[in-house]
């Protein structure tokens, strides 16, 4: 059984961390701003049907005089068909050369070109405002349901807390390490955030389970307690879910692997911020009343003693 101590106790080191990751992620965000891919900045977009199954290396390599830096997929299940996305603004005839150039290389007629466009960012734009929108509208769904789950809403925001940092996080590793940003990540940090709620109500159940149970201990150690009894199935399953991305990662397509990315990042952040953040949070919103109830407890505890001595006395005085 995998064990952690003192969770509560050194819960300030884990702010730190967390706070060191966002401050330094917004830094690079400010400095150098996102990596964001085609769906977020417009772009241009060619169809093309080659006429023969081809090769995504072979076909950039044909087309790397002009510096596209082009995102290449294919649109067949024979390989001959293929979509040249790329983020740079090209013009009808700056298109022309790109297709003049493949038409050399594969000898395609030009009645084989389905789509040659040019777009703007106005789709990307409403696609990170709606982005935004379902995870708030995810949120406060999640807060409401906790507050009735769990009868009080200290509950729902120390989780929500927990889905903010967790959103933070991925998108300042995104922000260091220049990750492109397209339509894929907007599913796979929807999906963290589904994961992520889901492992932090299994801590949270067990603590109101063991508060029923063990009303004596104090918060720190009540809170200690429940993680390390749900440590071990948290870890485990974050593992199995990790084991099952990695093979698809390696062998999947480009476009496969914008989606699990930030599904890899946030399996392990959610599964941190369940265990090393959520509840030290909660902690934090029930230390004020854990004090108040110990205080009321030693109060009666003295009055009860105060009890015993007067019968000692009187009992004696009576003898």
């Amino acid at each position: 059984m995998i064990m952690a101590d003192k969770i509560i106790e050194n819960r300030k080191k884990f702010y730190a961390i967390s706070a060191c990751v966002i401050i330094i992620g917004l830094g690079f965000a400010l400095v150098r701003g996102f990596n964001y891919g085609i769906d977020f900045t417009g772009g241009t977009m060619m169809q093309i049907e080659m006429g023969q199954e081809v090769s995504i290396d072979e076909v950039k390599d044909t087309i790397a005089e002009y510096d596209l830096d082009p995102t290449i997929v294919y649109a067949s299940d024979n390989h001959s068909q293929v979509i040249i996305r790329t983020i740079k603004d090209l013009k009808s005839a700056e298109r022309t050369e790109v297709v003049n150039t493949l038409q050399e290389k594969y000898g395609f007629e030009d009645s084989d070109v389905l789509a040659s466009e040019e777009f703007g960012p106005t789709v990307g734009k409403d696609l990170r405002q709606n982005a935004i929108k379902s995870i708030l509208i995810a949120a406060a769904v999640m807060l409401v349901y906790i507050r009735f789950r769990f009868k009080t809403w200290k509950y729902g925001l120390a989780a929500v807390a927990g889905l903010g940092h967790d959103v933070l996080v991925t998108l300042s590793i995104y922000a260091i390490f220049r990750i492109t940003i397209n339509n894929p990540f907007i599913a796979g940090i929807l999906t963290v955030v589904g994961y992520s709620i889901n492992d932090t109500i299994v801590v949270f159940d067990r603590i109101r389970e063991n508060s029923k149970f063990f009303k004596r201990k104090q918060n720190a150690e009540l809170i200690n307690t429940s993680v390390n009894q749900t440590l071990s199935r948290s870890i485990m399953t974050s593992l199995t879910t990790l084991l099952v991305m990695i093979p698809l990662f390696v062998m999947a397509s480009s476009e496969l692997r914008a989606f699990l990315i930030p599904l890899m990042i946030g399996v392990f952040v959610g599964t941190y911020s369940s265990i090393f953040l959520c509840s030290p949070l909660f902690y934090e919103l029930t230390r004020k009343e854990n004090l108040s109830k110990y205080a009321e407890q030693q109060e009666k505890a003295a009055k009860e003693r105060k009890r015993n001595s007067r019968r000692k006395e009187n009992d004696g005085i009576v003898k």
